[in-house]
């Protein structure tokens, strides 16, 4: 799996592993302990990344869902899954996870709205210019 990243607009970076592909949209939260293929599917849900903030996200019964899919992302803490996989069920949706989404929450919370960006490039990488 390779690193990722949540970027949010105000600057704060949460890194993760990246599964899928990259997204961006209004980063918000859900505090379910079950239900996460009804969050995922709600149209409420069409542009944003969603944030699971209950700690252990399973997704073993997600492949008759995987086509309504309207969020555009997901942040977890920990997934549990079948073998087949998120990326084989899911397609681009991007999800990262081993993130610590109680401190992600706390920092949405702060902002009440922010934007964010799911990406594999590392905020922090030093680019040296040797032309």
């Amino acid at each position: 799996m390779a690193k990722g990243y949540l970027i949010l607009e105000p600057g704060e970076v949460f890194e993760g592993e990246l599964m899928g592909k990259v997204g961006s949209g209004e980063v918000v939260f859900d505090t379910s302990m079950t239900g996460y293929q009804d969050v995922v599917r709600d149209p409420e849900v069409a542009n944003r990344i969603v944030v699971f903030s209950y700690p252990v996200v399973k997704v073993d019964a997600w492949e008759e869902y995987s086509s309504d899919i309207q969020v555009s992302g997901m942040v977890v803490s920990e997934l549990i899954e079948k073998e087949d996989g998120w990326v084989k069920r899911m397609g681009d949706i991007p999800l990262l996870t081993d993130v610590d989404t109680r401190a992600l929450v706390k920092c949405i919370g702060k902002y009440r709205s922010v934007k964010g960006t799911i990406s594999a490039n590392n905020p922090y990488a030093i680019v040296a210019d040797y032309a």
